[in-house]
């Protein structure tokens, strides 16, 4: 019943293009479990848009230096074995730095450190709205470009 709600709700926006009829399509995909909202594990305010995972037939993320590790708009969760990506934290998850909503930079300039972006090499470098460190960004010229949220700083939430 409720995947019929969905598909029945994304017909609809797709055959009205209305913004209204889109906000339905989302929040039934959120409703279903379809897409999450990452949260702050403090507080609870919003840090990302809705996203959904990552599908299996889209890999595991692009290694290529400088590029999207993740398409925006969706999200994975990093192995407890992985090794692939810089400090992100085992068990982490990586989103697109585009998905971010209502987060800033670290108040320590030294937790901004890179060259060309912040490298992440020396810890959370977002906070939430309230001030709270939610991710690791990193945008720096010799890696992928992705936002860690490990799971004590920022939960997956419907």
């Amino acid at each position: 019943m409720s995947d019929e709600r969905v598909r029945a709700t994304e017909r609809r926006y797709l055959e009205s293009g209305d913004p209204q009829d889109r906000e339905a399509w989302e929040r039934e995909r959120l409703r279903t479990g379809e897409l999450v909202v990452f949260r702050c594990a403090r507080c609870g305010v919003a840090v990302s848009q809705a996203v959904a995972a990552l599908a299996p037939e889209q890999g595991e993320g692009d290694l290529t230096d400088g590029a999207d590790h993740v398409p925006p708009g969706t999200y994975r969760r990093t192995a407890e074995d992985e090794d692939d990506l810089p400090p992100a934290g085992r068990g982490a998850y990586v989103v697109n730095g585009r998905d971010l909503r209502g987060t800033q930079p670290h108040k320590d300039p030294r937790r901004r450190s890179g060259c060309c972006g912040p490298d992440g090499s020396l810890g959370p470098n977002l906070l939430c709205a309230n001030g709270h460190e939610v991710g690791i960004e990193h945008a720096d010229c010799w890696m992928p470009h992705f936002v860690a949220l490990p799971p004590g700083l920022a939960r997956p939430a419907r």
